[in-house]
This record gives structure tokens, C-alpha cells and sequence, in this order.
């Protein structure tokens, strides 16, 4: 499966269910269903990967109860997935 970000536009607080985007790694984007506390740097969210982009160290759909919010920040944007 392939992932292609065509177009990326930040907005804050979008509300859950929501894409977020990893701050440190070009690319990489989590279907973000909740989170605790965004705040809080112990708050944890719930989600599941729908591109890796330059990550090494994650694969397509695995999904985590243990995301880090902080780390992310609000997709705005249109992220096409395909077979190819």
C-alpha cells in the first residue's frame, strides 16, 4: 500500500477522531481516535498508523494505546491511500 500527502495546512484542535503528523519524523501520521490530556506530557492516546513516511521503526496499520499527543501535531491536509 502507498501513502502520498498532497497537500499539509496545520490547524490546532481539531477534535478526535483526528490525523495528527509526528513533529520529529517527516511523514509520519497516526489516525488519533483520543487521548487522555493533550496537555499533559504524560497523557496518552490511542491510534493507528496510516503512514510511516521516513520512520524505520513502524509498519502500516499497527496500532498503539500508548502514543505520546505531545510529540504530534494536527493533520490538516489530504493524505491518499492506494494499492499501489
Amino acid at each position: 500500500m502507498q501513502a502520498k500527502i498532497v497537500n499539509n495546512k496545520p490547524k490546532p484542535n481539531r477534535p478526535f477522531p483526528k490525523l495528527m503528523q509526528c513533529n520529529g519524523i517527516e511523514g509520519f501520521i497516526v489516525l488519533m481516535y483520543s487521548s487522555n490530556n493533550l496537555n499533559n506530557l504524560n497523557s496518552r492516546g490511542k491510534g493507528t498508523v496510516v503512514s510511516v513516511g521516513d520512520s524505520k521503526d513502524w509498519s502500516l496499520g499497527e496500532y498503539m494505546e500508548d502514543w505520546s499527543p505531545h510529540l504530534f501535531s494536527d493533520f490538516e491536509g489530504t493524505l491518499e491511500l492506494s494499492n499501489d
